[in-house]
């Protein structure tokens, strides 16, 4: 009976984290920030992926103002997972990025270029951000990177390549 009652338990623990997980996405999906954060806070360890869910408590936050929620839901997800360096930081980044952190979005962007340096979303975010610090020299070292990667079309990147010979 007790081993009974135990799995009874946890089974109904992880259904509720699933409720509350699912209402989590609607809500994020409907822009109802803050609820939408409750319930991924709750269900992130129960539901059985709480990365995901402290990834998009992160963005919840943010679209609710809050840089440190948000800050502590990425360290939250890193100490889930910390095999998951490359998507808690792209989160991050894009997140700064967003909320018009483009040198904590640039020092977040080196940290994973260092760890994952041909990694095509990485490369693409950080011309992004050389782009908004007008960084022109570290855009320009940039480009034959993103050609080797072919990280855009050829055409797109020859109308940046010319662009940029503009702006030096």
């Amino acid at each position: 009976f007790p081993t009974k009652l135990g799995s009874w338990n946890q089974n109904r623990k992880t259904v509720k984290a699933i409720k509350n997980c699912n209402k989590g996405y609607i809500e994020l999906a409907e822009g109802n920030w803050r609820e939408a954060e409750k319930h991924l806070r709750k269900s992130a360890n129960g539901s059985g992926m709480p990365l995901l869910n402290y990834l998009a408590a992160a963005r919840a936050a943010q679209e609710d103002g809050s840089q440190h929620r948000r800050d502590n839901y990425l360290l939250q997800a890193h100490k889930s997972d910390p095999q998951a360096d490359i998507a808690i930081g792209l989160t991050q980044a894009e997140l700064q990025i967003k909320d018009g952190q483009a040198e904590q979005a640039l020092a977040t962007l080196m940290h994973l270029r260092s760890v994952a340096p041909k990694h095509k979303q990485v490369l693409k975010m950080l011309f992004r951000v050389y782009q908004q610090l007008n960084s022109w020299k570290d855009l320009e070292s940039l480009l034959p990177e993103l050609r080797k990667n072919n990280i855009f079309a050829y055409d797109v990147l020859s109308q940046y390549e010319q662009s940029l010979s503009k702006q030096l």
